[in-house]
């Protein structure tokens, strides 16, 4: 009901955080000009936190929900565990889905560590540190957290969804199906070199959305506001 009432006012211009955002605005018949200006990460801050890399380290950050399918980044890190014995996994966050996700770790015999709700600094340390970001959520708006993970020049993996406008073949790895993330996640554990490849080129996309160039954004959309 919020969302027919808005989309029957007059705005001088509206502002989508991605253009998935967008396209649904515009489903939902809000006629008012919208411009796309995608949520920063601040930049400066990633680079001045320490970080120790942990070899074969995943790390999953958000909310633990169903269509999160963190469990099913569980089963691929099971099945991943007998080449690499020394993988682990941390997991960001909290939800109605902890207590299940903690049994299924369990049962699977994997090194799962849940952190629960941790600082900014403490999460982009976490991020920094690990060897690769996984989002295996099937539902997102825009994914701001892979942004922050290529800030942190650490490689992303993540299902294939429209909203990942920012990412291409050479800055991360996308996946449409389970065996999918299996096999992204081998890639990525077997070979170094493709891996500091990929978060150099995720690194200069990041540079791209910093909060600098945000507020840039904002302020050029106030201007045509105002004329």
């Amino acid at each position: 009901l919020m969302e027919f009432g808005f989309s029957k006012i007059k705005f001088d211009r509206i502002i989508a955080n991605s253009p998935e955002t967008k396209k649904k605005l515009m489903r939902l018949s809000f006629s008012s000009p919208i411009d796309v200006i995608v949520s920063g990460v601040d930049i400066n801050f990633i680079n001045r936190v320490k970080e120790v890399r942990d070899e074969h380290t995943i790390v999953y950050v958000g909310r633990l929900v169903k269509y999160k399918n963190v469990d099913m980044l569980l089963r691929a890190v099971a099945r991943l565990k007998p080449d690499f014995p020394k993988i682990k996994i941390r997991i960001i966050g909290s939800g109605p889905e902890e207590a299940n996700l903690k049994s299924l770790s369990k049962s699977l015999d994997i090194d799962a560590e849940f952190l629960g709700y941790v600082s900014e600094k403490e999460k982009i340390s976490v991020v920094k540190s690990s060897t690769i970001y996984v989002n295996p959520s099937s539902v997102e708006g825009l994914g701001l957290g892979l942004i922050e993970a290529m800030a942190c020049m650490t490689p992303i993996v993540a299902l294939n969804l429209n909203c990942y406008f920012f990412c291409n073949s050479g800055n991360s790895m996308l996946y449409t199906n389970e065996n999918g993330l299996y096999l992204a996640l081998r890639k990525l554990l077997e070979n170094p070199d493709y891996r500091k490849k990929v978060a150099k080129q995720a690194y200069k996309t990041s540079l791209n959305y910093s909060w600098d160039i945000t507020a840039q954004k904002v302020e050029d959309v106030y201007k045509k506001a105002g004329e």
